[in-house]
């Protein structure tokens, strides 16, 4: 995962959208866009960007792919908190999809 990603990734967990994004970094929404897109990004840069998400830079390995938590109750339990978001925006986005299928079908 390229570091567009994770951006992308947090700022959905978050669930702040691109334009809320670029307003909090003084940026615009496309800026963001492209943003999300880049494989690479200055060091201050990328710290700033984080911090706006609220995320702690050293916490996320740049370099590798994420690693096993289990060996760390702190880790492990951010892990499942960010899991548990997730798993929230996903049902919210199967609701809204199911509530769209509904709709069509009954035109």
């Amino acid at each position: 995962m390229h570091i567009g990603e994770k951006i992308e990734r947090i700022r959905l967990l978050r669930g702040i959208t691109q334009a809320e994004l670029g307003k909090k970094l003084g940026i615009t929404k496309q800026a963001v866009s492209k943003m999300e897109r880049s494989q690479k990004m200055d060091e201050n840069k990328m710290r700033h960007v984080f911090g706006v998400l609220g995320v702690n830079t050293i916490d996320i390995n740049f370099n590798k792919e994420p690693q096993d938590c289990s060996s760390n109750p702190n880790s492990k339990l951010k892990a499942l908190l960010l899991y548990e978001e997730l798993i929230k925006i996903e049902k919210e986005n199967f609701d809204n999809t199911l509530r769209i299928i509904e709709d069509i079908e009954d035109r």
